[in-house]
């Protein structure tokens, strides 16, 4: 019976991968296109009203059966808001739209939106322990971790359980937020109290309560797993432990449709990335991508979010080969290798000039988001994860430390596996992930860093009309705010804690924001749009 039901699976996903009926490795009916910065034009929203309006502008045709132009990214930076993405029906048409819109002079770039693919490979391999926890010396360091910062790290994927035994202590819990049908937050999206659905555009990002049938267990389940290996509540006498050791707060960030036939391809990718930077993710782990290089859309949110201090993890790719796949070789991201038991390069692995990395992600045991509570992987997509939980332990133990610091800690640390890889010398990255070096490496180089006790931050940065504040996670009772030459514009003290204040006053440009703990003089910038 079992291999009637396989045999049926494959025939079904057979058919409908073949709906990409264009371009295989493209979403069917998307371009993605920028309008220059410095040409001053801004698109009018599209409507049947103005449509002529904007054809004109454009060129574009009825016979495309165009259904939308917008602007899909919320992301305050003028290099995302001049984005702007076209859906259209007519899906051969998509080399002329391309061709049309960059033959424009204001039009920066257009381009093609890459259907990237998850990484991780089936196994029907049970483990039933985790050694990958001992490969990359996480018991040492356990023993050295402090404080009880948590940072945020989303994952950008398939789906996530958000109610699974292991997880569900370590899940975000937005504060700014309310589940009340309204933008409590002011972050562009309505009741994301755990994390958001990008791909069905609601505050759910749970596997959906009835996945094709023909996918069985291995639906929505890839999220799941990987967030189990970066976040699973740890020292509970239940389930797994994670690299991370509780110092979590993991954000759900689902980028598939709950119609989906293809669950093992990432349509909204872009989203994803573009609600991590919204939810104030501090490191943002990617376990999916494609070789299609180029794709400006996804580096510029990559770009915008990395100059905002986030860390981007991404998986190098199963294809066992040398060739680059994206996001994991944008140059902002740590691209992560696979390895197995022994420290050698697992077979499927990317290997090559663009990996930082590499972690096991051969047999890996972790959360599943159906019956079976746990269950063992392959794939650069649970190296990914793992990678990335130890940079969010590593953010914990300092938050002060800059993202720069914490990846070549990251990198320093790694331990040499040369001996074991000796034909692929050069092209293992910095080596296999070595938690407590790194750690180490991290609190020789912050000696001068303030301590975790005194974090004041704000969000988001840059910012329009409204912030959020916030010192030791609680609010402040004094603010200053500075300009580009020091001088005092604003001065305020409150009677009670306060977690938001209004900017809207403030002009474009460059300040600093000061309060007091303790009598110490805390400040940190913010950038107004």
């Amino acid at each position: 019976m079992k291999s009637i039901i396989l045999f049926f699976a494959v025939i079904l996903c057979c058919g409908f991968l073949s709906a990409q009926t264009f371009y295989n490795d493209y979403v069917d009916g998307v371009v993605y296109f920028k309008i220059k910065n410095e040409s001053g034009i801004s698109l009018p929203t599209f409507c049947p009203e103005i449509k002529e309006e904007i054809f004109s502008i454009l060129e574009l045709e009825e016979s495309y059966q165009i259904i939308e132009i917008i602007k899909p990214f919320k992301t305050k930076d003028p290099r995302i808001q001049s984005i702007y993405r076209i859906k259209f029906d007519n899906y051969s048409a998509v080399d002329e739209i391309i061709k049309k819109l960059n033959e424009k002079e204001f039009v920066e770039y257009a381009e093609k939106s890459p259907l990237y693919k998850l990484f991780y490979m089936p196994s029907d391999t049970y483990i039933s322990e985790q050694y990958y926890l001992e490969r990359i010396n996480a018991y040492a360091a356990f023993d050295i971790i402090q404080g009880e910062y948590k940072t945020k790290l989303a994952i950008v994927d398939d789906a996530l359980r958000t109610t699974h035994p292991d997880l569900a202590g370590n899940i975000y819990i937005n504060p700014t937020e309310e589940v009340n049908s309204l933008d409590s937050d002011g972050n562009g999206y309505i009741d994301d109290v755990n994390g958001f659905d990008v791909a069905d555009n609601d505050n759910n990002p749970n596997p959906p309560a009835n996945p094709p049938f023909f996918w069985g267990e291995l639906a929505f389940t890839h999220g799941t797993h990987c967030a189990g290996l970066a976040g699973a509540v740890t020292d509970n006498d239940y389930g797994i432990a994670s690299a991370s050791f509780n110092h979590v707060q993991i954000i759900g960030v689902k980028c598939v449709k709950n119609s989906s036939f293809l669950p093992i391809s990432i349509a909204y990718g872009p989203d994803g990335v573009d609600y991590a930077i919204a939810a104030g993710a501090e490191v943002v782990s990617m376990s999916f991508g494609g070789p299609q290089q180029g794709f400006e859309t996804l580096q510029s949110l990559i770009q915008v979010g990395f100059e905002n201090g986030i860390i981007f993890v991404a998986a190098a790719g199963n294809d066992g080969n040398e060739t680059p796949n994206y996001p994991a070789a944008y140059p902002q991201v740590i691209a992560v290798g696979a390895s197995d038991q022994d420290d050698k390069i697992a077979s499927f692995s990317q290997r090559g000039d663009f990996i930082t990395v590499v972690a096991p992600g051969a047999g890996i045991y972790s959360s599943l988001a159906w019956s079976s509570e746990f269950g063992p992987q392959d794939g650069t997509s649970m190296a990914c994860p793992l990678v990335a939980g130890v940079v969010a332990l590593l953010k914990s133990q300092n938050p002060q430390a800059s993202s720069q610091q914490i990846i070549d800690c990251l990198i320093q640390g790694c331990d040499n596996i040369d001996e074991q890889n000796p034909n692929l010398i050069g092209k293992m990255g910095a080596g296999r992930v070595n938690v407590y070096n790194s750690l180490i490496c991290l609190q020789n180089i912050t000696e001068n860093i303030p301590v975790k006790d005194d974090v004041f931050g704000i969000y988001p940065n840059p910012a329009n009309d409204q912030i959020f504040i916030h010192l030791n996670g609680k609010g402040i009772k004094t603010l200053k705010i500075r300009d580009i030459s020091g001088k005092i514009i604003y001065s305020y003290c409150y009677s009670d804690e306060i977690n938001k204040i209004n900017i809207g006053e403030l002009t474009k440009g460059f300040y600093i924001l000061e309060t007091e703990n303790d009598g110490k003089i805390l400040s940190t910038k913010l950038i107004k749009n």
